[in-house]
């Protein structure tokens, strides 16, 4: 499988391994609550991505970041 071309803020030089990930982002650099609302959206749609969570003291690694 051929890895696309460079283009946007697409560049395949960044390519590595990811088990879900997800990114929302006001192109304006706008504040917003909505941005925060859509980045837990996509934390509950990749819950099935998650570890078991089998020891009580340590995440998943799974959050948000502003």
């Amino acid at each position: 499988m051929a890895v696309p071309i460079k283009q946007g803020l697409y560049d395949p030089a960044h390519e590595h391994e990811n088990c879900g990930i997800g990114l929302i982002v006001d192109m304006k650099g706008r504040k917003s609550h909505d941005i925060v609302k859509g980045a837990l959206e996509i934390c509950e749609n990749l819950d099935h991505r998650g570890g078991c969570g089998c020891d009580p003291i340590t995440g998943d690694g799974a959050g948000i970041f502003i």
